[in-house]
């Protein structure tokens, strides 16, 4: 069965797995292959060179923090030979926490009226 699931500042990500550990909630994400352009040449880039995983310090999820273990492509360019990661929406460089966007965002529990036993509560914009 497929299941899917929008989480804020998380947008065109692929959730591999799902482990809720006793204080936090762990996500295993990778984003879809796509050609990159070398920063040192500008050709097109196709050839992945290896994958590494990030551990990223994301918004807290029904109360629990949550951390992204981002499985991060490395390609390298078949004309001058750079190696350099892909671009993703939601951390930095050298960052070790997701950025403003996702931070202003928080899922939580909500019980109110017109809602069942439990539902999702945004800070900030929810139409993020």
């Amino acid at each position: 069965m497929n299941r899917n699931i929008f989480l804020p500042g998380l947008k065109d990500v692929k959730i591999n797995k799902v482990e809720t550990c006793e204080h936090s909630i762990h996500l295993y994400v990778e984003t879809p292959a796509k050609p990159h352009r070398c920063p040192r040449c500008g050709a097109e880039v196709r050839k992945i060179h290896d994958y590494r995983v990030q551990k990223i310090q994301h918004f807290k999820w029904f109360e629990r923090p949550t951390v992204l273990f981002y499985r991060k492509r490395r390609y390298t360019c078949q004309t001058c030979g750079k190696r350099f990661a892909e671009e993703n929406p939601f951390v930095e460089r050298y960052q070790v926490e997701s950025g403003r966007e996702c931070a202003k965002h928080s899922c939580q529990n909500v019980q109110r009226p017109g809602f069942p036993v439990w539902g999702l509560g945004f800070d900030g914009d929810p139409a993020f």
